[in-house]
């Protein structure tokens, strides 16, 4: 049996403006994100991926969503401000930038579009679903 990723990924807000990070080596636009560490406990790991990304530092208000991945793996997805720092791209990041939510769909693939939709819309539930290579998958639970 293979062991499954934890991948941690941020959406790191400030005002109505959230951060996008645009890889060196495929462009493509996407969310913070890194996978948790044997060992590391969540917030840790989740705040050290975005430093390490963006060079910023954030505080964790929320689990936002839990997804599993196609293949093996489940992606933990947390609401962030930025706390203070300034933008300083970190190794394999091509630059990071501020986008206004709104644009976000624009932006992004749709599925890191939805992932910042369900953690900036008003409800303090986790979204619980699945993201298979193209779409996203929800079930909202009650807690």
């Amino acid at each position: 049996m293979t062991g499954h990723r934890v991948e941690l990924v941020a959406v790191v807000v400030d005002g109505h403006h959230v951060l996008v990070v645009e890889h060196r080596d495929s462009r493509r636009c996407e969310l913070p994100s890194g996978p948790l560490r044997d060992g590391e406990d969540v917030l840790t790991g989740l705040r050290r991926c975005v430093g390490l990304t963006t060079g910023l530092v954030v505080a964790v208000d929320r689990l936002s969503g839990v997804y599993t991945r196609e293949g093996s793996g489940v992606s933990l997805v947390f609401l962030a401000r930025h706390v203070v720092g300034q933008i300083q791209p970190g190794p394999g990041v091509a630059r990071c930038r501020w986008v206004p939510v709104a644009s976000a769909p624009q932006t992004l693939p749709p599925p890191a579009a939805e992932l910042i939709q369900h953690a900036t819309t008003g409800t303090a539930q986790a979204t619980i679903g699945h993201q298979p290579l193209d779409t996203v998958a929800r079930l909202r639970v009650a807690r």
